[in-house]
């Protein structure tokens, strides 16, 4: 449940970045990064290798805890 809520926001980031990427590049702007989608896309990913993660060492940390 978490991660899809993660990926949903990435991907309404991504809109959103890419409109103002579209606005920047109408009034002749300098287009800059799109700092709110790689920020989320790099929360997403790093959500997922954490569960990735635990799920490769779960079974020597249930005989250790």
């Amino acid at each position: 449940m978490v991660i899809s809520t993660l990926v949903v926001g990435t991907f309404v980031a991504d809109l959103f970045e890419f409109e103002a990427r579209q606005v920047e590049a109408r009034n002749n702007l300098d287009i800059e990064k799109p700092k709110g989608a790689i920020t989320a896309s790099l929360l997403a990913l790093l959500y997922a290798l954490y569960i990735s993660l635990f799920w490769v060492i779960k079974g020597p940390w249930e005989a250790i805890v």
